[in-house]
């Protein structure tokens, strides 16, 4: 069964300064501390709630933008392009590899990352496993959340609503 919990303020403001230090928002702050801020429990993942938007996803430790948040440009994050071939691989949850890059912007080790197709829509959400200005042949992104994924279709079911 599915937990949904209100933050209450105190717990908004731990989480907005969390993403502060991790993202740059393309939000104004005063209005996202007057919003409805829920966390909807899955069993390996939180869903992140502003207003009934799902914006981010609490994986392990990590919290990252959904790919709605991405495609709307609440968040700004560096960007990995593909190639056609490497898409249906990225769908079906592959991790992304060197090989199969067309272009990117600069990002670190670590670092939250927008997968693109080639006609340039977000298709997955990654972490770098290389510095930008390190990469070899090989596995260079971490593949955490794409579209159609269960992460993916548990925060469809919020947009509508």
């Amino acid at each position: 069964m599915v937990k949904v919990e209100e933050l209450n303020k105190k717990k908004k403001k731990e989480l907005l300064s969390q993403l502060k230090l991790k993202y740059t928002l393309h939000l104004p702050i005063e209005s996202i501390k007057k919003e409805k801020i829920a966390l909807v429990h899955e069993s390996t993942f939180d869903l992140i709630l502003f207003n009934n938007s799902p914006l981010f996803i609490r994986l392990d430790k990590d919290i990252l933008p959904t790919i709605l948040a991405l495609r709307n440009h609440i968040v700004k994050v560096p960007t990995v392009q593909v190639d056609a071939g490497a898409v249906r691989h990225i769908l079906n949850g592959a991790d992304i590899f060197s090989q199969g890059v067309t272009a990117y912007d600069s990002f670190q080790t670590g670092e939250i990352v927008a997968i693109l197709n080639p006609q340039a829509t977000i298709i997955a959400v990654g972490k770098s496993l290389v510095d930008h200005s390190n990469i070899k042949p090989g596995k260079i992104i971490k593949n955490l959340h794409y579209a159609g994924d269960k992460i993916y279709m548990t925060y469809t079911k919020y947009r509508s609503h």
